[in-house]
């Protein structure tokens, strides 16, 4: 499920990107943003559910930067 999430996240790298040349509107990028933290925030709080169990945490803290990254843009 990660791996799905890091194709939405190179996505939305390359529309953040086409975004600072000035090619496609702001609006259009935020949502691209806010799906994609969405998505990879559910993923890491799946895997820190689990991450209690495994003892896995720094997998869910990095997964989770991600997250936070593109909810803030």
């Amino acid at each position: 499920m990660l791996g799905v999430a890091l194709l939405y996240v190179g996505a939305v790298l390359f529309v953040n990107g086409v975004n600072l040349l000035g090619k496609i509107d702001n609006k259009a990028a935020a949502v691209m943003n806010m799906f994609t933290g969405s998505l990879t925030l559910v993923i890491n709080i799946i895997i820190l559910s689990k991450a209690i169990e495994t003892q896995m945490f720094y997998a869910a803290a990095t997964g989770l930067l991600f997250s936070f990254t593109y909810l803030y843009m």
